[in-house]
């Protein structure tokens, strides 16, 4: 054991009793012999006495002349500390890059499609019924409407590079109006209906969705001997009326829009209004 220690001693002090000029980072230089050094520092005799400094207090260019093992060392440990650094710094640069991109903007308005009344067949209407009700109803034209809601979706500023998958989810909201005629038919709404289409190409696209029909009706008298219940006067409509919309977007797997029906619509994930 004190073998090894006088060894390891041997190594880290070494007399070599020769004099050198130390200059150092912070400016200024210090003149003596070097009579011991180790991995660390280095104790230098001067006209003053012996003085202990550290080698990260020297500049690499006197490392190189009076311990140039020592300068190899701390020149390699070097390189290797910048290389883990660039690669550091390139693995963030990269993350950065797929993490942040332009914002895409959306636009998404819904449209009601009004279409006209068409008039219905009386003698279609009446075939299964008796002769006495249909004399009753011979003075009153029957008229029947579709009418439907149009998603208009536009989005900008995507990747042509890239594949998307779009995915549209609304729920359409019914309500019936008027006291339902004799022929009325009643119209259903749809919930939480998935739209998906894929996009990939272009950078801005339009996209329309449009919910199944729903109907409206009208009675209208030809006859002034006839007339409606009190207070209906000499035309009634009646049928179906949207109340609106539940709309949500869906950019791969993302939630970029929201918006309820009679709600602020809402936008999220780096979109924005168009």
């Amino acid at each position: 054991m004190k073998i090894k220690l006088t060894i390891f001693v041997a190594l880290i002090f070494v007399n070599l009793s020769f004099g050198v000029t130390i200059q150092l980072r912070k400016g200024g230089s210090v003149e003596g012999e070097i009579i011991g050094k180790g991995r660390e520092e280095f104790v230098l005799k001067t006209a003053e006495g012996e003085k202990t400094f550290k080698w990260r207090q020297v500049k690499s260019s006197c490392i190189k002349k009076v311990y140039p093992e020592l300068y190899e060392k701390l020149k390699a440990q070097a390189i290797e500390r910048n290389e883990k650094k660039e690669k550091v710094e390139f693995k963030k640069s990269v993350k950065k890059k797929e993490t942040v991109h332009q914002p895409v903007f959306l636009s998404v308005k819904t449209t009601k499609e009004r279409g006209r009344f068409k008039k219905m067949d009386n003698k279609e209407i009446f075939k299964d019924s008796k002769a006495r009700v249909k004399r009753s109803w011979n003075m009153v034209k029957f008229f029947e409407k579709e009418r439907y809601v149009e998603i208009n979706i536009k989005m900008n500023g995507l990747n042509p590079k890239k594949e998307y998958t779009l995915k549209t989810v609304y729920s359409h909201y019914l309500k019936d109006y008027g006291k339902g005629g004799r022929f009325f038919r009643k119209s259903t709404s749809q919930k939480n209906v998935e739209k998906i289409k894929q996009l990939n190409g272009k950078k801005n696209y339009g996209i329309k969705i449009t919910t199944p029909t729903y109907h409206q009706y009208k009675e209208k008298i030809t006859d002034s001997d006839y007339h409606f219940r009190k207070g209906e006067g000499r035309q009634k409509e009646y049928g179906a009326k949207s109340k609106g919309l539940d709309i949500s977007i869906w950019l791969d797997d993302k939630l970029i829009y929201e918006k309820k029906a009679g709600k602020i619509e809402t936008y999220y994930e780096n979109v924005k209004k168009l």
